[in-house]
């Protein structure tokens, strides 16, 4: 998981300013990631719906307004 973790990066930021988070699934995600990092710091990976194309997923960093898509493969693996 460490490793898929560690290479993931998105594919596009879709809005700067999202305001509006539940447009994209995000306001109840289908995956939420708690990462912790030696310092105790834990960030949390949203994961939200399937974009209309069905080719990636969008996805945000919570308290942070941009929503980025990344490639849906990226949300199936284990």
């Amino acid at each position: 998981m460490l490793s898929t973790l560690s290479s993931l990066t998105s594919d596009r930021t879709v809005e700067e300013k999202a305001t509006k988070l539940d447009e994209y699934g995000l306001t109840q995600p289908t995956i939420e990631l708690s990462i912790g990092d030696k310092n105790k710091k834990t960030t949390k990976l949203l994961i939200g719906d399937e974009t209309p194309a069905g080719t990636a997923v969008y996805a945000a960093i919570a308290g942070d307004q941009r929503v980025f898509v990344l490639s849906s493969y990226k949300k199936t693996v284990r």
